[in-house]
């Protein structure tokens, strides 16, 4: 019940160092929330290994691990063609291109919040 409720914080904290990110009005600004982003999936990360780790039934906690790895890459690599579109629909705006990378961002971390609301009451 606590690993949900830490969950949920650290969900919020990556959508709010996202959205400050995207609207980061000094580099010092930036470079701390992309440090928020950085803890909030770090944690993340452990929280789901060990959820797996705890609730995986004996015989598919190492291809569960490996899903969960796996998803991350492709995570990645989605993230990268989102932003190679980006950079093709506006290949000369000097500084907003930047931008949306950083504020698509929050769309994973809302998204997972109101998911978590409607099918998890805490």
């Amino acid at each position: 019940m606590s690993s949900t409720v830490e969950s949920s914080t650290k969900g919020r904290r990556n959508a709010v160092g996202a959205l400050l990110s995207a609207f980061s009005w000094h580099v010092s600004v930036l470079l701390i929330a992309r440090t928020l982003i950085g803890l909030a999936i770090g944690a993340d990360s452990a929280i789901a290994t060990a959820y797996i780790a705890e609730y995986a039934p004996k015989g598919r906690r190492g291809s569960l691990a490996m899903l969960q790895q796996w998803m991350i890459t492709v995570g990645i690599l989605i993230a990268y063609l989102i932003a190679l579109v980006i950079l093709k629909v506006w290949p000369g705006s000097p500084g907003a291109d930047w931008r949306w990378f950083f504020g698509l961002g929050a769309v994973p971390a809302v998204s997972h919040r109101r998911l978590d609301r409607q099918l998890c009451p805490h």
